[in-house]
């Protein structure tokens, strides 16, 4: 679970960043962004540095 979620991040990351560098309509664009950043609020509450933390709290979240 951890690592499809730091995977997520890393997809939403790269993404947000080739959205910036293409010439797309600006509408097409603060979509595509708001849809990252949705996509990002999603994601688990799981990452490598809080692990322990995570663990000890349970996954319901």
């Amino acid at each position: 679970m951890i690592s499809l979620n730091e995977i997520g991040r890393s997809v939403i990351l790269y993404a947000g960043i080739f959205i910036g560098s293409i010439a797309l309509p600006k509408e097409v664009s603060q979509r595509l962004n708001a849809l990252a950043i949705e996509a990002a609020h999603h994601l688990g509450k799981a990452n490598l540095e809080g692990m322990d933390e995570y663990w000890e709290r349970g996954s319901a979240e």
